[in-house]
């Protein structure tokens, strides 16, 4: 009994609760007229070690949603309930910088049953941010979704950027900005100009 006792203290000292994850997969998406760069995000409180990252998904047009490939990390301590997720991103067309934050349930998330779970923002126009966690296609190749939240990102005005005055600064962005774009649509998010 003491031995039980004295691991869970441990534990629960050290930041691993039993009921959360062990590792994450963290991928993204876009909508077709919203191409985004990714300039910072943190999972429970914990930075997320990687340079701006373009997403040109076509989430609206393709599955799956978040193709932008995914990045398996180590779950960081939480509370055990649920996955503290803060985004920061600059619309590429329109050169304006969002900032949002999420607290998504952990047991809503998708996981591989062997201790890792996958979330994916997906981004629309007007600082419109869609949490999902979609399970992998059923044997019929049905692509089942999932949004766990929709999110309004708060403008960030100085974080704005023009990505495009330089088309070589990231992998793909010349090809990106040369790609036809369908005309975006009325933003989910009420103050979405600015």
């Amino acid at each position: 009994m003491r031995r039980a006792c004295a691991l869970i203290a441990v534990m629960l000292a050290s930041g691993c609760l039993a009921n959360e994850p062990q590792s994450y997969g963290l991928s993204f998406g876009s909508d077709a007229a919203s191409p985004v760069v990714v300039t910072s995000v943190a999972v429970n409180g914990e930075p997320v070690g990687m340079m701006p990252q373009l997403i040109d998904a076509l989430s609206d047009q393709v599955m799956p949603r978040a193709n932008s490939g995914s990045m398996i990390m180590p779950y960081p301590p939480g509370d055990g309930r649920t996955l503290g997720l803060d985004v920061q991103w600059v619309e590429l067309l329109t050169r304006r910088a969002y900032r949002a934050s999420a607290s998504v349930p952990v047991a809503a998330l998708e996981s591989d049953g062997a201790g890792s779970v996958d979330i994916a923002p997906v981004f629309g126009t007007g600082g419109l941010m869609r949490v999902t966690s979609d399970p992998v296609p059923g044997p019929d190749g049905a692509q089942p979704i999932r949004d766990l939240l929709l999110v309004c990102g708060t403008r960030e005005p100085t974080l704005d950027a023009d990505f495009a005055a330089d088309p070589g600064a990231l992998p793909g962005l010349d090809i990106v900005l040369a790609a036809g774009r369908p005309a975006p649509g009325p933003s989910a998010c009420p103050a979405a100009g600015g």
